[in-house]
């Protein structure tokens, strides 16, 4: 089974309802990533992530302008100065920032502001806890050109217990921002409590 056919076969299988993406893990070379585009053309997948190594270079430009697929790249970039060459240079075609890595709230906001002037839309890496969700979901909120957020959460692990919620956060696919101050959540003392890091203690 070739490669193009596995693909295809993924999006006969999810259906033309549902999106998926594909993940490149920083490993491969420029020629890998645009054959495998070419792969992925007819599957339409939502973006081809982080195929070049993190940082930037000329080759992150050349596969944008040869990919058949948009490409995604940002969750390890830190501040302004990391994304900037991406955002000058036409280096990707959606920006996957991460609250965590890029600065919080303002400094990520700064980010996609210039994102914007040049046409680049954003979208979050989350792999955190339903508050850094709830986090990501707010900050979305407040820009202009946004595509998705990643999340771990909302499978019903204890992971979807961090916070104290009246019922399912996430619904069909979309998360309803609070109107509460701040990020408007409350923690749960008994998960939290019960699932400290190692050698951490209760500030409770």
């Amino acid at each position: 089974m070739n490669v193009q056919r596995g693909f295809e076969n993924v999006r006969e299988a999810i259906g033309w309802e549902r999106d998926f993406m594909v993940h490149g893990q920083w490993d491969w070379d420029v020629r890998t990533a645009v054959d495998l585009s070419v792969a992925l053309k007819d599957s339409k997948p939502v973006w081809l992530e982080d195929p070049l190594p993190v940082a930037y270079t000329d080759s992150w430009k050349r596969l944008v302008e040869e990919s058949q697929v948009p490409i995604c790249t940002g969750e390890n970039l830190a501040k302004r100065e990391g994304f900037l060459d991406f955002i000058l240079h036409q280096g990707a075609d959606i920006l996957h920032a991460d609250l965590r890595n890029t600065g919080g709230f303002l400094e990520t906001k700064r980010i996609a502001d210039i994102a914007h002037v040049f046409g680049m839309p954003m979208a979050n890496h989350n792999t955190g806890s339903q508050v850094n969700t709830y986090a990501s979901a707010q900050w979305a909120a407040s820009i202009h050109d946004y595509i998705a957020l990643e999340t771990i959460t909302g499978e019903g692990g204890w992971m979807d217990q961090v916070l104290v919620l009246d019922g399912p956060y996430i619904k069909d696919g979309y998360i309803q921002v609070t109107e509460k101050p701040g990020l408007g959540i409350e923690l749960n003392p008994d998960v939290v409590r019960a699932h400290l890091a190692s050698g951490e203690t209760w500030w409770g």
